[in-house]
């Protein structure tokens, strides 16, 4: 079994409500998610930045709003656990994990290819 049908964070929850299965996700499955979600949003921004189009705000704004929604899932349970219900485990993680989710977040906010087809959005926004 690969850690991704293993990793709790990385599947479908079917819980009552769709919460997260907090009984079954434990500090050692956040590094291996939070890795595929990482790659999974990047790979939806370079989708977004490389298509032939002239930018909308459907084919980019809104794209953009949809995309990252594992990496989203995966880090609200993780920064509420980390503040909720934190462990030594889970703080090392944090720790560990901190340098990475910094340069994810600046990896999306500086993507050359989204900036511009926001920034052709911003110019004929009248």
């Amino acid at each position: 079994m690969s850690s991704a049908t293993s990793n709790p964070l990385l599947q479908p929850w079917d819980t009552p409500f769709g919460l997260p299965p907090f009984d079954q996700i434990r500090a050692e499955h956040f590094p291996p998610a939070f890795e595929a979600a990482r790659a999974a949003h990047l790979a939806e921004i370079d989708a977004i930045a490389a298509q032939p189009g002239p930018p909308t705000i459907e084919n980019t704004v809104a794209a953009l709003d949809r995309s990252g929604r594992l990496y989203y899932r995966v880090e609200g349970v993780f920064h509420n656990l980390a503040s909720s219900e934190t462990s030594p485990a889970l703080q090392q993680v944090e720790r560990e994990l901190a340098p990475q989710l910094a340069a994810h977040k600046s990896a999306i906010y500086m993507h050359r290819g989204l900036f511009e087809r926001i920034d052709a959005l911003h110019a004929r926004r009248d």
